[in-house]
């Protein structure tokens, strides 16, 4: 995401909610503090920044030259397209478990699909599992809805989160 002047608290809470599966309450922090969290959020799950840094998320007016648009625009054409990894070491935490039955086995593995191809990917390795970075993908945008019920109130919550919790143990060119 990138993160301008104008980005306030309530577009970083909605983007760490669906994008990065993290529910961030803004009252409890400033924006500041938003920014910083969404941004150790998207480094821990190995989201680059969109953004270069702190000074430009924060003061993005004016250079002083007058030709900002020039300047952007050019710096823009400039930059070669990032290239994604093509392998990233996956570790996929174990889901809580919703079986009661003594009978029935839990789940060791999660199975995603991508290009045809299924992959098995054992949760809780410590050094990861090395999966192509569309695998990586896949998971990151595997976003569920689920709903509670708030008290005091007749409606449901709606709350998206991530269907698998992973971190990215470490990319390979």
């Amino acid at each position: 995401m990138k993160i301008t002047s104008k980005t306030n608290k309530a577009e970083l809470v909605a983007y760490a909610a669906q994008a990065l599966g993290a529910q961030l309450d803004e009252s409890k922090f400033s924006r500041d503090e938003l920014i910083a969290e969404v941004r150790k959020l998207e480094k821990s799950l190995g989201i680059a920044s969109d953004d270069a840094g702190d000074d430009d998320a924060v003061n993005e007016g004016d250079t002083g030259n007058g030709n900002n648009a020039q300047n952007n625009d050019d710096a823009d054409s400039k930059q070669a397209p990032k290239k994604n990894p093509r392998f990233v070491y996956l570790r996929i935490h174990t889901p809580p478990s919703i079986n009661t039955d003594e009978d029935t086995e839990e789940e060791t593995h999660c199975i995603v699909g991508f290009n045809g191809k299924n992959y098995q990917i054992q949760y809780d390795v410590e050094e990861g599992v090395k999966v192509p970075y569309g695998v990586y993908d896949v998971l990151k945008n595997a976003v569920q809805t689920k709903y509670r019920r708030v008290k005091n109130k007749r409606e449901m919550e709606e709350r998206k989160e991530q269907r698998y919790k992973f971190n990215v143990v470490k990319t390979v060119d």
